[in-house]
């Protein structure tokens, strides 16, 4: 009987137990959260949440997206880095926001990877602009699909920003 069970309890832990390198690490940038900042200010982007269950993060880096607007790193392999929000938007008509896509990959000690992403707007003022009730921003909504693929709905406004939705 004793065989037996020092033999299921193996079977179990292979059966049921993962390598070290198969857990990989968890990115977190500012605790997930996406962020206003004043164009042309520095904003801190915070990568120290970021851990590993089973060992320790190696290497942190930092990159942006090519489809938003591109801002400037104080360093890219740190946990903490401070960022240059553009001071305008050559991706947006209006040039009143701008929308950097901000990446950050952990690398931990087996050299697995995690990569998460907030997104930095940047705004004209220091945020503190509110519309009262009888602001309105007029537009249009546009409607685009192709064979095969999902519908997008677009919200054109009128000064030129776009919000596009899948449906």
């Amino acid at each position: 009987m004793k065989q037996y069970f020092v033999a299921i309890i193996f079977l179990f832990t292979k059966l049921f137990s993962q390598p070290n390198d198969l857990v990989i690490p968890v990115s977190i940038i500012n605790d997930g959260l996406d962020a206003q900042a004043q164009m042309g200010s520095q904003f801190t982007l915070d990568g120290s949440a970021s851990y590993d269950l089973n060992g320790t993060i190696t290497g942190y880096s930092w990159s942006q997206s090519s489809s938003g607007d591109q801002g400037v790193f104080s360093s890219t392999d740190e946990d903490i880095v401070s960022f240059t929000v553009p001071e305008e938007s050559p991706n947006d008509i209006s040039d009143s926001l701008v929308n950097c896509i901000i990446w950050l990959t952990v690398t931990d000690n087996d050299g697995n990877t995690d990569m998460s992403q907030i997104i930095i707007t940047g705004i004209e003022d220091d945020g503190s602009q509110q519309f009262n009730d009888s602001s309105s921003v007029e537009g249009r909504w546009v409607f685009e699909s192709a064979p095969g693929t999902s519908q997008n709905t677009m919200y054109e406004f009128e000064d030129g920003l776009r919000y596009t939705y899948l449906l």
